[in-house]
C-alpha cells in the first residue's frame, strides 16, 4: 500500500482500515523551510502588486491607485506580525511597490484633480466626531477656532488633539490649509498620524521660524511619499517619508505641556 502523505485521508471507512496499517509510517510533522516559507511570503506579497498593475495596465488609474493601496496594507500586516520589520527581497518588493504608487499618483493628483475636490473644514462642528485629545492634552472652541493646551501629567507623555478618520476611510493624501497661532510654548504638528504607527511629526516653535503672538498661515501637501509645506509668502520646503512611515492616518497636533496653540483655519482636501 502506498502512502501519500501530503494527501489527507477524507474517507471514513478506509481511516478506521488506515488508523493501524498506516500510522507507523505517517511521518511527523515538520516546519517549513525558511527559504521556502520567504519565498511563499514572496509571491503573495508580489500577486497584491500584480492586480494593481494590471489595472494600471488598462488604464484603470483610480482604481490602480486603491489596489496599490490595499497592496501596502498588506504588507504593513506582513511587517507588524514580524515585529516591524521582514527579509531583505520582501524590503525591497516593498520599496519598488511604493515607486510604483508614488509614481501613479504624482500622474493621477493633478492640478486639475485637487482644485474638483471640495475642502472639509475640520474646525466646523460638523465635522467634530472626528477630533478628540489623549492624555496630556485638551481642546475648547473659542470664536470659530479650536484651542489646544498641552496639560502636566504624572507621567512624561505629549498628549495629542487629533483629527482622525475610520481606518477603513483614512486618509492616504491630503492637501491642508493651516493657520494658528502659538500663544505659549510650541507645536508638534503629526501628519498620516495613527497613536500606534509612524508617522511623520513638523516642529513649531519660536527656533524654527514661529515666533509665539504672531498668525502663521501655511500649505501643506502629501501626495505618495512627498510632502511639501509651503508658508505664506515663502518659498516651499520638500520632503520625503521614509520608508516605513504609515501611508494612511489622520491629523494630529502635540502642544507640549503648558503649550497653549489657537488653530483659526484647518481644511483638508482629502485626494484619496
Amino acid at each position: 500500500m502506498i502512502h501519500h502523505p501530503a494527501q489527507p485521508l477524507a474517507l471514513a471507512g478506509f481511516v478506521l482500515v488506515a488508523s493501524w496499517t498506516l500510522a507507523a509510517q505517517t511521518p511527523e510533522s515538520r516546519p517549513i523551510d525558511p527559504k521556502v516559507r520567504q519565498a511563499m511570503e514572496v509571491i503573495a506579497l508580489k500577486e497584491s502588486i500584480d492586480v494593481a498593475k494590471a489595472k494600471e495596465a488598462a488604464g484603470q488609474l483610480r482604481e490602480a491607485l486603491a489596489a496599490y493601496d490595499a497592496a501596502v496594507e498588506k504588507f504593513g500586516t506582513h511587517f507588524a506580525a514580524n515585529g516591524g520589520t521582514a527579509d531583505a527581497p520582501i524590503i525591497q518588493l516593498y520599496q519598488e511597490l511604493i515607486a510604483d504608487a508614488d509614481a501613479l499618483a504624482a500622474k493621477v493628483e493633478t492640478p486639475e484633480f485637487e482644485a474638483k475636490i471640495a475642502a472639509r473644514d475640520l474646525l466646523s462642528p460638523d465635522e467634530q466626531a472626528l477630533l478628540g485629545a489623549s492624555s496630556g492634552s485638551k481642546w475648547s472652541r473659542s470664536d470659530g477656532a479650536i484651542v489646544v493646551e498641552g496639560l502636566e501629567v504624572d507621567r512624561k507623555i505629549q498628549g495629542v488633539v487629533s483629527w482622525l478618520p475610520k481606518k477603513d476611510v483614512g486618509w492616504h493624501d491630503i492637501v491642508l490649509d493651516l493657520e494658528f497661532t502659538i500663544v505659549s510654548g510650541e507645536l508638534d504638528l503629526f501628519l498620516r498620524y495613527w497613536p500606534d504607527k509612524r508617522y511623520y511629526a513638523i516642529k513649531f516653535n519660536e527656533a524654527s521660524g514661529f515666533e509665539p503672538g504672531k498668525r502663521h498661515r501655511m500649505t501643506i501637501r502629501i501626495r505618495g511619499s512627498a510632502i511639501t509645506l509651503a508658508p505664506l509668502g515663502e518659498p516651499s520646503k520638500s520632503d520625503k517619508f521614509a520608508i516605513m512611515t504609515s501611508r494612511i492616518g489622520g491629523i494630529g497636533f502635540g502642544p507640549t505641556a503648558g503649550s497653549k496653540v489657537t488653530i483659526s483655519k484647518l481644511t483638508v482636501k482629502v485626494l484619496r
